[in-house]
Protein backbone atom coordinates (compact mmCIF):
# COMPACT_ATOMS: atom_id res chain seq x y z
CA UNK A 1 0.00 0.00 0.00
CA UNK A 2 2.79 2.11 0.88
CA UNK A 3 4.45 1.91 -2.65
CA UNK A 4 1.35 3.09 -4.39
CA UNK A 5 0.66 6.90 -4.71
CA UNK A 6 -2.67 7.48 -5.37
CA UNK A 7 -3.68 7.75 -1.53
CA UNK A 8 -0.96 9.87 0.06
CA UNK A 9 -2.26 12.84 2.06
CA UNK A 10 -5.07 11.21 3.02
CA UNK A 11 -6.52 9.63 6.76
CA UNK A 12 -6.00 6.02 5.10
CA UNK A 13 -2.03 6.92 4.10
CA UNK A 14 -1.03 8.05 7.76
CA UNK A 15 -2.73 4.80 9.38
CA UNK A 16 -0.41 2.90 6.82
CA UNK A 17 2.44 4.79 7.86
CA UNK A 18 1.83 4.46 11.69
CA UNK A 19 1.06 0.51 10.89
CA UNK A 20 4.43 0.28 9.16
CA UNK A 21 6.40 2.14 11.97
CA UNK A 22 4.58 -0.16 14.80
CA UNK A 23 5.53 -3.49 13.19
CA UNK A 24 9.08 -2.16 12.08
CA UNK A 25 9.71 -0.92 15.85
CA UNK A 26 7.96 -4.68 17.34
CA UNK A 27 11.32 -6.36 14.74
CA UNK A 28 13.73 -4.27 16.29
CA UNK A 29 14.09 -2.09 12.61
CA UNK A 30 14.25 1.38 14.82
CA UNK A 31 15.87 3.38 12.01
CA UNK A 32 12.81 2.32 9.47
CA UNK A 33 10.33 2.76 12.26
CA UNK A 34 11.81 6.30 12.73
CA UNK A 35 11.63 7.16 8.90
CA UNK A 36 7.57 6.10 8.69
CA UNK A 37 6.78 8.03 11.95
CA UNK A 38 8.56 11.14 10.36
CA UNK A 39 6.64 10.57 7.43
CA UNK A 40 3.19 10.05 9.29
CA UNK A 41 3.98 13.40 11.73
CA UNK A 42 4.74 14.83 8.29
CA UNK A 43 0.83 13.78 6.59
CA UNK A 44 -0.74 14.73 10.27
CA UNK A 45 -0.08 18.73 9.43
CA UNK A 46 -1.13 18.12 6.25
CA UNK A 47 -4.52 16.77 7.23
CA UNK A 48 -5.55 18.58 10.24
CA UNK A 49 -7.16 15.28 11.24
CA UNK A 50 -7.29 14.45 15.44
CA UNK A 51 -7.72 10.98 15.28
CA UNK A 52 -4.27 10.97 13.17
CA UNK A 53 -2.76 13.64 15.77
CA UNK A 54 -3.50 11.13 18.56
CA UNK A 55 -1.64 8.25 16.37
CA UNK A 56 0.74 10.20 16.21
CA UNK A 57 1.17 10.32 19.74
CA UNK A 58 0.58 6.75 20.40
CA UNK A 59 3.15 5.52 17.72
CA UNK A 60 5.73 8.46 19.68
CA UNK A 61 5.33 6.69 23.09
CA UNK A 62 6.30 3.20 21.88
CA UNK A 63 8.99 4.33 19.65
CA UNK A 64 10.40 5.89 22.76
CA UNK A 65 10.22 2.54 24.71
CA UNK A 66 11.87 0.65 22.32
CA UNK A 67 14.38 2.81 22.44
CA UNK A 68 14.90 2.69 25.99
CA UNK A 69 13.62 6.28 26.93
CA UNK A 70 10.27 5.11 28.92
CA UNK A 71 10.55 8.56 30.49
CA UNK A 72 9.95 10.47 27.50
CA UNK A 73 7.11 8.00 26.47
CA UNK A 74 4.73 9.09 29.58
CA UNK A 75 3.23 12.14 28.79
CA UNK A 76 2.54 10.98 24.93
CA UNK A 77 0.93 8.13 25.90
CA UNK A 78 -1.09 10.24 28.36
CA UNK A 79 -2.31 12.72 26.04
CA UNK A 80 -3.11 9.84 23.42
CA UNK A 81 -5.26 7.81 26.09
CA UNK A 82 -7.31 10.98 27.13
CA UNK A 83 -7.68 11.18 23.41
CA UNK A 84 -8.76 7.87 22.17
CA UNK A 85 -11.67 7.11 25.42
CA UNK A 86 -12.56 10.93 24.70
CA UNK A 87 -13.30 9.72 21.28
CA UNK A 88 -14.79 6.37 22.45
CA UNK A 89 -11.60 4.15 20.92
CA UNK A 90 -11.63 1.38 23.48
CA UNK A 91 -8.75 -0.80 21.00
CA UNK A 92 -6.47 2.05 21.09
CA UNK A 93 -6.93 3.17 24.76
CA UNK A 94 -6.38 0.10 26.40
CA UNK A 95 -3.17 -0.39 24.51
CA UNK A 96 -2.35 3.08 25.30
CA UNK A 97 -3.18 2.41 28.71
CA UNK A 98 -0.81 -0.69 28.34
CA UNK A 99 1.96 1.38 26.60
CA UNK A 100 1.98 4.21 29.93
CA UNK A 101 1.55 1.18 32.60
CA UNK A 102 4.47 -0.29 30.57
CA UNK A 103 6.22 3.12 30.59
CA UNK A 104 5.40 4.21 34.37
CA UNK A 105 6.47 0.49 36.17
CA UNK A 106 9.82 0.70 34.49
CA UNK A 107 10.50 4.12 35.59
CA UNK A 108 9.71 3.44 39.24
CA UNK A 109 6.19 4.77 39.48
CA UNK A 110 4.40 1.84 40.61
CA UNK A 111 1.14 3.25 42.08
CA UNK A 112 0.38 5.13 38.42
CA UNK A 113 1.50 1.73 36.76
CA UNK A 114 -1.01 0.01 38.78
CA UNK A 115 -3.79 2.38 38.50
CA UNK A 116 -3.22 1.49 34.93
CA UNK A 117 -3.44 -2.03 34.82
CA UNK A 118 -6.40 -1.85 37.04
CA UNK A 119 -8.28 0.07 34.19
CA UNK A 120 -7.05 -2.35 31.69
CA UNK A 121 -9.02 -5.02 33.92
CA UNK A 122 -12.34 -3.01 34.06
CA UNK A 123 -12.45 -2.69 30.44
CA UNK A 124 -11.50 -6.05 29.31
CA UNK A 125 -12.75 -7.85 31.40
CA UNK A 126 -16.50 -7.21 31.39
CA UNK A 127 -16.11 -7.79 27.43
CA UNK A 128 -14.37 -10.87 27.44
CA UNK A 129 -11.42 -9.73 26.11
CA UNK A 130 -8.05 -11.63 26.45
CA UNK A 131 -5.10 -10.43 24.30
CA UNK A 132 -4.63 -6.91 26.10
CA UNK A 133 -5.35 -8.65 29.40
CA UNK A 134 -2.83 -11.15 29.11
CA UNK A 135 0.38 -8.26 27.93
CA UNK A 136 -0.84 -6.23 30.68
CA UNK A 137 -0.32 -9.39 33.45
CA UNK A 138 2.91 -9.73 31.91
CA UNK A 139 3.74 -6.44 32.34
CA UNK A 140 2.71 -6.12 36.14
CA UNK A 141 4.07 -9.17 37.02
CA UNK A 142 7.61 -7.75 35.42
CA UNK A 143 6.79 -4.87 37.43
CA UNK A 144 6.16 -6.21 40.90
CA UNK A 145 9.21 -8.77 40.27
CA UNK A 146 11.17 -5.64 39.86
CA UNK A 147 10.30 -4.57 43.14
CA UNK A 148 11.21 -7.80 44.69
CA UNK A 149 7.87 -9.91 44.90
CA UNK A 150 9.13 -13.31 43.12
CA UNK A 151 5.88 -14.95 44.26
CA UNK A 152 3.49 -12.39 43.29
CA UNK A 153 5.45 -11.68 39.97
CA UNK A 154 4.97 -15.43 39.13
CA UNK A 155 1.39 -15.34 39.70
CA UNK A 156 0.48 -12.21 37.29
CA UNK A 157 2.72 -14.00 34.55
CA UNK A 158 0.94 -17.56 34.88
CA UNK A 159 -2.48 -15.40 34.37
CA UNK A 160 -0.79 -13.93 31.59
CA UNK A 161 0.43 -17.14 29.74
CA UNK A 162 -2.81 -19.17 31.00
CA UNK A 163 -4.90 -15.90 28.86
CA UNK A 164 -1.72 -16.64 25.86
CA UNK A 165 -3.05 -20.37 25.68
CA UNK A 166 -6.32 -19.48 25.35
CA UNK A 167 -5.94 -16.64 22.22
CA UNK A 168 -2.99 -18.58 20.66
CA UNK A 169 -0.91 -15.54 21.09
CA UNK A 170 2.72 -17.47 20.77
CA UNK A 171 4.85 -13.54 21.24
CA UNK A 172 4.07 -12.90 24.73
CA UNK A 173 3.61 -17.09 25.38
CA UNK A 174 7.32 -16.32 24.73
CA UNK A 175 7.66 -13.72 26.66
CA UNK A 176 5.96 -14.81 29.38
CA UNK A 177 8.09 -18.20 29.35
CA UNK A 178 11.69 -15.95 29.28
CA UNK A 179 10.33 -13.72 32.33
CA UNK A 180 9.17 -16.70 34.01
CA UNK A 181 12.74 -18.35 33.26
CA UNK A 182 14.12 -14.83 34.85
CA UNK A 183 12.76 -15.20 38.37
CA UNK A 184 13.92 -19.24 38.15
CA UNK A 185 17.39 -18.42 37.93
CA UNK A 186 17.13 -14.97 40.37
CA UNK A 187 15.83 -17.79 42.83
CA UNK A 188 18.57 -19.99 42.40
CA UNK A 189 16.58 -23.12 40.32
CA UNK A 190 18.94 -23.02 37.55
CA UNK A 191 17.56 -26.87 35.93
CA UNK A 192 13.92 -24.80 35.84
CA UNK A 193 15.39 -21.25 34.50
CA UNK A 194 17.27 -23.24 31.61
CA UNK A 195 14.24 -25.20 30.66
CA UNK A 196 12.10 -22.22 30.28
CA UNK A 197 14.98 -20.45 28.75
CA UNK A 198 14.79 -23.54 26.16
CA UNK A 199 11.37 -23.86 25.55
CA UNK A 200 11.30 -19.75 24.88
CA UNK A 201 14.32 -19.89 22.28
CA UNK A 202 12.35 -22.88 20.73
CA UNK A 203 8.84 -20.51 20.46
CA UNK A 204 10.67 -17.47 19.00
CA UNK A 205 12.04 -20.70 16.31
CA UNK A 206 9.12 -21.65 15.60
CA UNK A 207 7.86 -18.10 14.95
CA UNK A 208 11.24 -17.46 12.35
CA UNK A 209 12.34 -15.33 14.82
CA UNK A 210 15.88 -14.71 16.94
CA UNK A 211 15.16 -13.84 20.82
CA UNK A 212 14.11 -10.13 20.21
CA UNK A 213 14.23 -7.57 22.88
CA UNK A 214 11.53 -5.64 21.88
CA UNK A 215 12.41 -3.08 24.59
CA UNK A 216 16.05 -2.47 25.20
CA UNK A 217 16.25 -2.33 28.87
CA UNK A 218 14.59 -5.83 29.63
CA UNK A 219 18.23 -7.44 27.76
CA UNK A 220 19.95 -7.46 31.00
CA UNK A 221 17.63 -9.45 32.62
CA UNK A 222 18.45 -12.43 30.20
CA UNK A 223 21.80 -11.86 30.19
CA UNK A 224 21.63 -12.22 33.74
CA UNK A 225 19.56 -15.17 34.18
CA UNK A 226 21.63 -17.01 31.18
CA UNK A 227 25.02 -16.07 33.66
CA UNK A 228 23.22 -17.11 36.60
CA UNK A 229 22.02 -20.54 34.87
CA UNK A 230 25.34 -21.03 33.48
CA UNK A 231 27.46 -20.93 36.75
CA UNK A 232 25.40 -23.08 38.75
CA UNK A 233 25.01 -25.79 35.53
CA UNK A 234 28.47 -25.66 33.91
CA UNK A 235 28.67 -25.27 30.20
CA UNK A 236 27.66 -28.44 29.20
CA UNK A 237 24.90 -28.90 31.56
CA UNK A 238 23.73 -25.39 30.29
CA UNK A 239 23.51 -26.27 27.04
CA UNK A 240 21.62 -29.35 27.64
CA UNK A 241 18.81 -28.29 29.49
CA UNK A 242 18.44 -25.86 27.21
CA UNK A 243 18.20 -27.78 24.34
CA UNK A 244 15.84 -30.36 25.95
CA UNK A 245 13.40 -26.93 26.67
CA UNK A 246 13.86 -26.01 23.02
CA UNK A 247 12.52 -29.45 22.08
CA UNK A 248 9.12 -29.52 24.40
CA UNK A 249 6.26 -29.07 22.35
CA UNK A 250 4.52 -25.78 23.39
CA UNK A 251 1.78 -27.31 25.04
CA UNK A 252 4.11 -29.16 27.26
CA UNK A 253 6.18 -26.12 27.71
CA UNK A 254 3.66 -24.45 28.75
CA UNK A 255 2.22 -26.73 31.10
CA UNK A 256 5.61 -26.55 33.08
CA UNK A 257 5.52 -23.01 33.15
CA UNK A 258 2.66 -23.03 34.61
CA UNK A 259 2.91 -26.00 37.42
CA UNK A 260 0.94 -28.12 36.19
CA UNK A 261 1.10 -32.15 36.79
CA UNK A 262 -1.61 -33.01 33.92
CA UNK A 263 -2.24 -32.05 30.33
CA UNK A 264 -5.40 -30.68 30.16
CA UNK A 265 -6.58 -28.37 27.11
CA UNK A 266 -8.09 -28.23 24.43
CA UNK A 267 -7.31 -31.64 23.20
CA UNK A 268 -9.20 -33.45 25.89
CA UNK A 269 -12.58 -33.96 25.75
CA UNK A 270 -15.20 -31.74 27.89
CA UNK A 271 -17.23 -34.60 28.72
CA UNK A 272 -14.88 -36.42 30.84
CA UNK A 273 -12.97 -33.22 32.73
CA UNK A 274 -14.07 -32.81 36.24
CA UNK A 275 -14.34 -29.53 37.73
CA UNK A 276 -13.86 -28.86 41.21
CA UNK A 277 -17.22 -28.22 43.20
CA UNK A 278 -16.15 -24.78 43.24
CA UNK A 279 -14.97 -24.50 39.49
CA UNK A 280 -18.85 -26.07 39.33
CA UNK A 281 -20.64 -23.53 40.93
CA UNK A 282 -18.63 -20.72 39.21
CA UNK A 283 -19.48 -22.51 35.76
CA UNK A 284 -22.96 -22.38 36.75
CA UNK A 285 -22.95 -18.70 37.83
CA UNK A 286 -21.53 -17.66 34.33
CA UNK A 287 -24.21 -19.65 32.91
CA UNK A 288 -26.19 -17.91 34.71
CA UNK A 289 -24.73 -14.41 33.03
CA UNK A 290 -23.08 -13.14 35.43
CA UNK A 291 -19.81 -10.99 35.64
CA UNK A 292 -16.56 -12.14 37.53
CA UNK A 293 -17.39 -9.34 39.57
CA UNK A 294 -21.00 -10.41 40.48
CA UNK A 295 -19.78 -14.11 40.76
CA UNK A 296 -17.44 -12.81 43.60
CA UNK A 297 -20.50 -10.78 45.37
CA UNK A 298 -22.62 -13.95 45.25
CA UNK A 299 -19.81 -16.28 46.51
CA UNK A 300 -18.06 -14.11 48.76
CA UNK A 301 -14.90 -14.92 47.02
CA UNK A 302 -12.50 -11.63 45.20
CA UNK A 303 -13.00 -10.54 42.12
CA UNK A 304 -9.71 -11.80 41.42
CA UNK A 305 -9.96 -15.30 42.80
CA UNK A 306 -13.43 -15.51 40.44
CA UNK A 307 -11.53 -14.69 37.85
CA UNK A 308 -9.00 -17.14 37.96
CA UNK A 309 -11.64 -19.56 38.77
CA UNK A 310 -13.17 -18.54 35.30
CA UNK A 311 -9.42 -19.26 33.28
CA UNK A 312 -8.99 -22.30 34.87
CA UNK A 313 -12.15 -23.56 33.88
CA UNK A 314 -11.87 -22.48 30.15
CA UNK A 315 -8.30 -24.06 30.08
CA UNK A 316 -9.46 -27.76 31.69
CA UNK A 317 -12.32 -27.44 29.31
CA UNK A 318 -10.57 -26.51 26.17
CA UNK A 319 -12.84 -23.66 25.33
CA UNK A 320 -11.70 -19.77 24.83
CA UNK A 321 -15.86 -17.97 26.16
CA UNK A 322 -18.04 -17.77 28.54
CA UNK A 323 -20.59 -18.56 26.15
CA UNK A 324 -19.25 -22.11 25.54
CA UNK A 325 -19.23 -22.45 29.43
CA UNK A 326 -22.97 -21.83 29.94
CA UNK A 327 -23.69 -24.33 26.55
CA UNK A 328 -21.37 -26.94 28.69
CA UNK A 329 -23.44 -26.55 31.75
CA UNK A 330 -26.96 -26.92 29.85
CA UNK A 331 -25.17 -30.17 28.29
CA UNK A 332 -24.51 -31.72 32.22
CA UNK A 333 -27.55 -30.39 33.15
CA UNK A 334 -29.78 -32.24 30.41
CA UNK A 335 -27.58 -35.65 30.89
CA UNK A 336 -28.11 -35.41 34.45
CA UNK A 337 -32.03 -35.47 33.80
CA UNK A 338 -34.02 -39.20 35.24
CA UNK A 339 -34.92 -40.07 31.77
Amino acid sequence: MLASTNRRREPVWAGALYSSSMFAAAQGQIPTAMRRYNEMRSAAVELDDGEIDTLVRHAAGFLALYGGQPDKAIPDFEAAEGSFEANGNLLRQVGSLFGLALACGLTGDEPQATRCHEKILSITEPRGEAVYRSYSRWASGLSVWQQGESERATQLIREGLRLTRLVDDPRLSAWCLQALAWIAAENRDAHRAALLLGAAGGLWQSMGMSPPFDFSHLSRYQQDCKRRTRAVLGDRGFEAKVKRGRNMKFADAVTFALGEHLRIGASSAPDVVTLTGRERQVADLVAEGLTNRAIAERLVISPRTAQGHVEHILVKLGFTSRAQIAAWVAEQERRSRPR
